[in-house]
């Protein structure tokens, strides 16, 4: 997530970009660093036959990026300022910025784009027979490590969209997404493990 917050940053700052582009550009920047960590670290743990090596490793993949970000970014906070964050609304005595309704429109679009992806026939069958028996799924003709490479892809890919729609309004720094992810396993917690609209519901009460 904080990668994804500094690549949007680093568009509009640097590059000139516009803020909604740079929602796209922390959405590609996400997703080659999750193929990126699954080829390099998690599909080697894998082939190990334990699962318990890659609960482990998350934790210190997640360590060792906060600190390859601090030596990059330093500790100092970096104002994100966009356009929108300015630009304040009032509905029934509620004040919004354009910035709070930007999020809340590009999540609830994207949503309901994964759930119809996850709800999908094709998606659901292959993602719950994986999740089952990886060499029966692999004898039915399911790639595990292909549908594991899209899980890691997507999953970093809308966490770095979610860095680049959450650093204007949190402070940004390399550890600004350490808060939010404690705040993200309890939602999958609350939840329920592989439930999908249990977690929304989850994250729409929580938030």
């Amino acid at each position: 997530m904080t990668l994804g917050a500094f690549a949007a940053y680093f568009f509009m700052h640097a590059l000139g970009g516009s803020y909604l582009a740079s929602i796209g550009a922390a959405f590609i920047a996400g997703a080659v660093l999750g193929w990126l960590i699954n080829v390099t670290i998690f599909a080697q743990l894998r082939r190990k036959g334990n699962e318990l090596l890659p609960l482990i490793a998350t934790i210190g993949v997640s360590v060792m990026l906060q600190n390859a970000m601090l030596s990059l970014f330093g500790p100092v906070p970096y104002a994100f300022e966009t356009p929108y964050s300015q630009q304040v609304f009032r509905v029934a005595g509620t004040f919004f910025t354009l910035q709070s309704l930007i999020i809340i429109a590009v999540s609830t679009a994207t949503i309901a784009a994964l759930y119809a992806f996850m709800k999908s026939p094709s998606s659901a069958r292959r993602c719950a027979r994986l999740s089952q028996d990886r060499e029966t799924a692999g004898l039915m003709g399911i790639n595990p490590n292909q549908l594991i490479m899209l899980t890691f892809v997507l999953a970093s890919a809308l966490a770095g969209m979610g860095g680049a729609m959450l650093a204007p309004v949190l402070v940004l720094t390399p550890f600004a997404g350490a808060s939010v992810i404690v705040k993200a396993f309890a939602i999958v917690i609350i939840g329920g493990f592989g439930n999908v609209e249990g977690t929304i519901l989850a994250g729409l009460w929580s938030a």
